[in-house]
């Protein structure tokens, strides 16, 4: 199960974090699903970092990352 954390980022905004590891196609959606539960009523979490190894970040991840309405960024923890 991954993990989520939230948060205020370095530039002030808020921020939700979710760690994974393995290869894994209903990431996106749960970090989805978590950013929204964790987004108060008016005030929208734009921001959305999901953490996993690079090995584990294969394309159609990415693809279903690319049909969100928000972004998402990727940081690899290698």
């Amino acid at each position: 199960v991954p993990c989520v954390a939230s948060g205020i980022g370095a530039d002030g905004e808020p921020i939700v974090v979710v760690c994974s590891s393995g290869v894994d196609l209903d990431l996106i959606p749960y970090a989805a699903d978590a950013r929204l539960a964790l987004s108060e009523p008016g005030v929208d979490v734009d921001r959305l970092v999901v953490a996993l190894p690079s090995r584990d970040r294969i394309g159609l991840v990415d693809e279903i990352a690319d049909r969100l309405r928000h972004s998402v960024s990727f940081v690899s923890v290698d």
